[in-house]
């Protein structure tokens, strides 16, 4: 029997909007952000001033420096607006106060929803894989998404499905869940595939087969996703799972099931690739977004997306010579614009340009001292260091709740646990004190 609490009823709300900011299409192209934004640091305000449980020195922190470099580069530039504050601020609010609702069950119900979506996105993307007709007759909302081409020999690309599923046309065969484009979905799915593989000791599943399910689960979604970063990724994190000792039976266990799934879809795209050559998931996904039309020739992105984010990256590094302090948007957009108008993302890069060399340090700070300070195996630190700097390279966003979920949660885990722990050695002493005045006033009594 489930049991719905008010706790648990909401913080799954909270996980949901989470999940929504930012890249979903409903954020993108149905809701209004600047309102959105506004209201969750309105709420985080007032909680914050409300409960002491809210009141968490690291995500103050962290929002005080996002103010402070937006206040700063405004003056100088011009180029940073509120807006920009309140879409990274929330990005970091909403994590924690889906987080501090319920610290011992959030990863768990994170995974939880995580999987919900993931098994919803699967079904409607192999029902549109299998009979494209069906979109028609999906009573859900239209949106445009975006013109290839110019003028009146533009194609006008359109997008349906907010709230569960989005299905795009310009990404018609690949799973984006309720995202933008698979980038995006990736980063929650491979994030979830961390905590299950590394973090399970913080997992409260009702017994093993749960756990077991969720994992293939998000391998699957994350395998029709057909994004190239989030292959990228999922193979880091698999490598290291598999090379890491694990002492528990059910983990070898684990790596056993994995193992075998990996080998078997490995067989499927590599007889794919034989079959179908260039059309193949293989060949259009990963060695032609790597290697160009030259698989002999070594790492090529000019035949790739890849190529629009690479001169992102070239455009940061001319600013940053020109000035290393922060050039805002406006003048960066200017400069990357020079270059290519198409090149997009690259966030890691693009905010070192706007905030300059000394912001952007501060941030990277507050983003991996966490894990520096508190993730006592120093190979899953690198791996969340691939895992953000492969995302942020390759998405517009730099502090996505799914990649941000980490550094909040052992920077809050663990004040908590320092907080009880202070907290109750006061108790003790009190009543130790308490106990030694009862003592005394019985010997006067007595005397």
């Amino acid at each position: 029997m489930i049991r719905i609490t008010k706790t648990k009823t909401f913080q799954y709300a909270w996980l949901y909007l989470m999940l929504l900011i930012p890249g979903s299409c409903a954020m993108s192209r149905y809701l209004n952000t600047t309102l959105v934004y506004g209201v969750i640091i309105a709420i985080y305000a007032l909680l914050a001033l409300l409960s002491a449980k809210y009141r968490n020195v690291y995500v103050l922190s962290f929002c005080l420096l996002l103010a402070l470099a937006t206040i700063v580069i405004r003056l100088k530039t011009g180029g940073v607006g509120p807006l920009t504050f309140l879409s990274n601020a929330a990005m970091l609010v909403v994590t924690y106060i889906a987080m501090t609702i319920d610290r011992r069950m959030f990863l768990t119900r994170f995974i939880r929803i995580v999987c919900f979506f993931g098994i919803i996105s699967v079904l409607f993307w192999a029902a549109f894989c299998i009979n494209p007709s069906l979109v028609n007759a999906w009573p859900a909302t239209s949106f445009w998404t975006q013109n290839l081409g110019t003028g009146q020999w533009a194609t006008v690309l359109h997008g349906k499905g907010l709230w569960l599923y989005s299905y795009l046309e310009i990404h018609a065969t690949r799973n984006c869940g309720f995202y933008t484009e698979p980038g995006v979905y990736q980063i929650v799915l491979n994030a979830a595939l961390f905590v299950l593989l590394f973090w399970k000791k913080k997992l409260y599943f009702d017994n093993e087969k749960q756990y077991r399910t969720a994992t293939v689960i998000v391998l699957l979604t994350l395998i029709t996703c057909q994004s190239t970063t989030g292959y990228l990724s999922m193979m880091v994190i698999l490598l290291c799972f598999f090379f890491m000792r694990g002492r528990e039976r059910g983990i070898r266990t684990l790596k056993q099931k994995i193992a075998v799934l990996v080998v078997a879809i490995t067989a499927v795209l590599i007889t794919d690739y034989w079959l179908r050559g260039e059309e193949s998931l293989l060949y259009v996904q990963v060695l032609n977004k790597l290697f160009g039309g030259d698989i002999g020739g070594g790492i090529n992105l000019e035949d790739s997306t890849g190529q629009y984010r690479w001169i992102t990256v070239m455009a940061s590094l001319k600013a940053l010579s020109m000035d290393p302090f922060g050039i805002g948007f406006d003048a960066f957009y200017a400069i990357r614009d020079s270059f290519d108008p198409a090149a997009v993302a690259a966030s890691i890069a693009t905010y070192a340009a706007v905030y300059g060399v000394i912001f952007w340090l501060a941030m990277m700070i507050m983003i991996f001292y966490p894990m520096i300070r508190r993730e006592p195996k120093k190979i899953l630190i690198a791996v969340f260091a691939f895992m953000f700097i492969n995302s942020t390279v390759s998405e517009t966003y730099l502090f996505y709740p799914g990649l941000m979920m980490f550094p909040i949660y052992l920077s809050s885990y663990f004040t908590h646990k320092q907080s009880s722990v202070v907290g109750h050695a006061i108790a003790r002493h009190n009543s130790r004190d308490m106990l030694m005045a009862s003592g005394l006033m019985n010997t006067k009594e007595v005397i």
